[in-house]
């Protein structure tokens, strides 16, 4: 992986082997980014991680494949937006905006499941989020592009609208 992530260092709290996207670098911001995912299935695959959000009132790109048809972000409103084909989608009526707590997010991905419902879930501090403003239909057996091709970690494909 490459990029510019740092450690925190600015709060005084620091949690071991954690990275720190700062929105405000002298580049373009950090991410971190692969430039292609070895292996894997792009049907059925799960993300999961903790997370602290950034700068408010500002689109914040979690992950994004290598089009605009593959990306998981927060839209300046603090709603979810998952991506995974150019008409399909899922945007959260939840909205994220406590700024100062850690959430625990799991994405998971198996289109081959019959029920539509079940192709795409997130849970948030494990809690599925079943309210969606948006809830395109999922294609079953569609290959998703985020398991597939390069990755960023925090930033959209220009490497803008970091975390």
């Amino acid at each position: 992986m490459q990029g510019t992530a740092a450690i925190s260092e600015d709060t005084g709290y620091q949690i071991e082997k954690s990275i720190r996207f700062d929105r405000n670098s002298s580049t373009d911001g950090s991410y971190m980014k692969m430039s292609s995912v070895p292996g894997g299935s792009r049907r059925a695959h799960t993300y999961s991680f903790w997370l602290k959000l950034g700068k408010p009132g500002v689109e914040q790109y979690l992950l994004n494949g290598n089009s605009s048809s593959g990306r998981i972000k927060f839209e300046s409103d603090g709603s979810l937006k998952w991506e995974v084909g150019s008409s399909q989608r899922r945007i959260s009526n939840q909205l994220f905006r406590d700024y100062g707590a850690f959430y625990n997010f799991v994405f998971v991905v198996d289109t081959n499941k019959p029920d539509a419902a079940d192709r795409l879930r997130v849970y948030v501090n494990g809690n599925r989020i079943y309210s969606w403003a948006t809830e395109d239909t999922i294609t079953q057996g569609l290959q998703v592009e985020h398991n597939h091709a390069s990755l960023k970690l925090g930033a959209n494909n220009n490497s803008q609208n970091t975390f």
